[in-house]
């Protein structure tokens, strides 16, 4: 697994030179859950297309990476699926009895994003104004995430935290 790892994390890298996007390594990874109820992989939220990636580090912590987005009536070849209004948070936090809790005061106000694990599905519940959380106008990462299919090849245009 170790070598399967370092061979993506060197393609991720070759194709970031090259100016393209690829999600993080850990969303391709093997699928294990901790005792806190949340397992490492790929969760969409069926509604939205927005998607969370999850990897479960040891000390009872957890890697997220979220995408969200608020997609237009009709939007553009180049902007499609995603919309033009998107948001993402690439953070670690600790996970206490199912649940991760995302804050910043970062953008002027407070952003709070809770993760509640429930082993092939996450609950995501984002409260506040979106811009508070440095997400494009509209976007609420709220929803249910359920684990499976493919990460999709969705472009970065938000923040990382």
């Amino acid at each position: 697994m170790t070598s399967a790892i370092s061979d993506r994390a060197f393609l991720c890298t070759i194709l970031l030179i090259a100016g393209c996007w690829c999600l993080p390594v850990f969303s391709r990874g093997s699928r294990g859950t901790s005792s806190g109820g949340a397992s490492t992989g790929h969760f969409t939220e069926k509604t939205s297309g927005d998607t969370l990636d999850v990897q479960v580090l040891p000390g009872g912590k957890v890697k997220l990476h979220l995408f969200a987005y608020w997609p237009s009536e009709h939007p553009s070849p180049q902007d499609f699926p995603n919309g033009p209004n998107m948001g993402e948070t690439e953070t670690t936090l600790p996970v206490t009895k199912g649940i991760a809790v995302y804050t910043t005061t970062e953008f002027g106000s407070s952003c709070k994003i809770t993760f509640k694990f429930a082993g092939k599905s996450v609950l995501v519940e984002q409260d506040g104004d979106p811009n508070f959380c440095g997400y494009g106008m509209n976007v609420n990462a709220t929803g249910t995430y359920t684990l499976g299919g493919k990460p999709s090849p969705k472009k970065s245009g938000g923040r990382r935290h």
